[in-house]
């Protein structure tokens, strides 16, 4: 929903006061950066949103260190659990990057917001997400031969989970938006230039706006487990019009508790590892290697309605992924890191697959 401001505003300007120390005995020099966002008669309230975190998160980055080093410290302090017995409730959040692996092109990002709620073997939750995809030159303003289009996605999804030591079972229905109401463009555009990255120009050409809907169904089923690790299989499906498809995988894990948070990994987006599996383990760690064939009915974020400048492409059937990560928990938090590489998802991609990186963070409470 977009709300409007009716009458005219004044410009802001924002003003820093920036130091500079040449040396010990150098006077300091006082210089003024000037960020200024003028306003027309009517504003899209979305981005004046976009614009006021934008300026947060600048004057963030460009603390002195020391500041910065305080405020991640207070930061420290604040989410440190002050607890030590695990609860029900786990809040998570993750993001996927290909930046990470020194690229920017096809699965390009992702923000996975997650609250779930565990009793006894039964799990539910829901999560809130974007996720972008880009062609490998995002500074070519018009779109490419044999490049993906742009794209964008926001969601809300909900999860149903049962959990045993020798199976789980996972059940998720995500409701979500393509296109340009998603923000998207605006959203890398920002982050980008915080960062100093090239700015996306492509985003004029994206996928055009449409509601996507999934229903997600994954069993997990233990093979074998001794002191050296544990090996299961799994099989999933997906079923909507936005990546409808069917895959098998073969896992191995090794660490401490493995019984105890079976089927806590998977190779979907944004959660390779599901921290509200680790429920019955008050804490410890684990290693996985996890590899899965798919068969992709349909992508809406290359097959979808889009611009007619964009060159059609036909989309790969048949993918192939290898994820490996690992967790370390305590009773009430935790951290997650994964890597994850993928086959192209179309027949023109000039790379033969693509790499990512996952980082998460989850609360329990």
């Amino acid at each position: 929903m977009k709300f409007f401001f009716t009458r005219q505003l004044p410009s802001i300007t924002f003003m820093k006061k920036i130091h500079h120390q040449k040396s010990k005995r150098a006077n300091i020099k006082q210089t003024y950066e000037i960020i200024d966002i003028s306003f027309s008669k009517k504003i899209d309230f979305n981005c004046f949103l976009i614009y006021a975190i934008k300026i947060v998160l600048i004057r963030i980055f460009r603390m002195e260190a020391s500041s910065k080093l305080s405020l991640l410290y207070f930061l420290f302090l604040f989410i440190m659990p002050l607890s030590s017995i695990a609860s029900d409730n786990t809040l998570s959040i993750s993001t996927d990057n290909d930046g990470l692996m020194g690229t920017d092109q096809e699965y390009s990002s992702g923000l996975f917001i997650r609250f779930s709620k565990r009793k006894d073997q039964l799990g539910y939750g829901v999560e809130l997400s974007s996720q972008i995809w880009t062609p490998s030159d995002i500074e070519k303003p018009t779109p490419q031969p044999n490049e993906r289009p742009y794209a964008g996605l926001v969601y809300l999804q909900l999860h149903l989970q049962n959990q045993t030591h020798q199976y789980a079972n996972k059940l998720a229905f995500m409701l979500g938006k393509v296109g340009p109401d998603g923000y998207a463009g605006k959203s890398q555009k920002i982050i980008h230039d915080l960062i100093g990255s090239p700015e996306p120009k492509g985003w004029a050409y994206q996928i055009s706006n449409k509601m996507v809907y999934q229903l997600s169904l994954e069993n997990n089923t233990l093979f074998h487990r001794d002191q050296y690790g544990e090996w299961s299989g799994s099989v999933r499906g997906q079923l909507g019009n936005f990546q409808p498809e069917v895959g098998v995988g073969l896992t191995y894990r090794i660490g401490i508790d493995l019984d105890t948070t079976f089927g806590a990994t998977g190779t979907t987006k944004g959660n390779n590892i599901d921290p509200n599996m680790l429920y019955n383990s008050k804490k410890g760690f684990f290693f996985y290697l996890m590899t899965e064939a798919t068969y992709r009915f349909k992508d809406i974020t290359i097959e979808g309605n889009k611009p007619i400048e964009n060159v059609p492409l036909d989309i790969t059937h048949s993918h192939f992924t290898l994820s490996s990560g690992v967790t370390w928990y305590r009773p009430t938090w935790g951290i997650t890191f994964s890597l994850n590489g993928k086959s192209a998802t179309y027949e023109q991609a000039h790379y033969k697959y693509h790499t990512y990186a996952n980082i998460g963070y989850f609360y329990r409470f």
